[in-house]
């Protein structure tokens, strides 16, 4: 192991995972893209909003947009709602998965140009400890108390089950995926890289490397079965 419990050095939860908005620089194989990410924790941290845009490097215009909330309840989150819109081909896709605490399932309706994904369903996730949408994987591994396992452990392999907030619409867009509204994936300590903390999220067949600082705070995913690259933008000193 080249690292040691010694290279965290902060605590964890909601005292790291705090109100914030930030820019990226997103790539892929499509091309380069703007984006931005904004994590809202209120009521006392029992609820966690978060707000992913890419934008056109060009123009601006949006090119995808994904809303997600989730409940916290000791340690414990539950992926409650998520909007997700997306644009091909200059049509409006879009998509909404929300938890029916009655039917203890996930309501799903689409609303798009093809036939194939219109209408609405419902899908029955097996219960898990823990459980993110895709998009709230930082701030999630936070406030279900994974990375203080990872602490406590730093060789155990987690599993997670991963809600795709941009269900269905990722399978057409990334490559060798299946179109499922969740996958059953691990997380694990992968080790340094630019004297910062990578966390691996293997699921389908594919890992995608989150990067922390030594302080716990997200900067970048790396996903490289799909040549995508999203690094956090970087103040420089004396700009504004």
């Amino acid at each position: 192991m080249i690292w040691s419990c010694s290279t965290w050095h902060s605590p964890f939860g909601e005292k790291v995972v705090r109100n914030s908005k930030a820019s990226y620089s997103l790539e892929d194989v499509s091309g380069k893209y703007r984006a931005s990410r904004q994590v809202i924790l209120k009521d006392r941290s029992s609820r966690l909003l978060t707000k992913f845009v890419i934008k056109d490097k060009v123009s601006n215009q949006d090119l995808e947009k994904t809303l997600s909330y989730s409940m916290v309840r000791k340690r414990k989150v539950l992926p409650a709602l998520s909007q997700h819109t997306t644009w091909l081909d200059k049509k409006k896709f879009f998509s909404q998965i929300k938890f029916n605490s009655k039917t203890k399932k996930y309501d799903v309706y689409l609303d798009t140009p093809e036939k194939k994904w219109t209408g609405k369903s419902e899908v029955k996730i097996p219960e898990s400890r823990f459980m993110c949408f895709l998009s709230q994987i930082p701030e999630c591994m936070h406030l279900n108390g994974i990375m203080q396992l990872f602490q406590q452990d730093p060789d155990v392999e987690i599993d997670i089950v991963v809600i795709w907030d941009n269900y269905p619409f990722y399978a057409e867009q990334y490559l060798g995926l299946k179109e499922e509204l969740y996958s059953v994936a691990t997380v694990r300590i992968d080790g340094l890289q630019n004297d910062k903390i990578r966390i691996a999220l293997e699921v389908q067949g594919q890992i995608l490397f989150y990067l922390f600082d030594k302080n716990l705070k997200y900067h970048n995913t790396y996903w490289v079965a799909q040549g995508y690259r999203l690094e956090k933008n970087v103040i420089k000193e004396g700009s504004k």
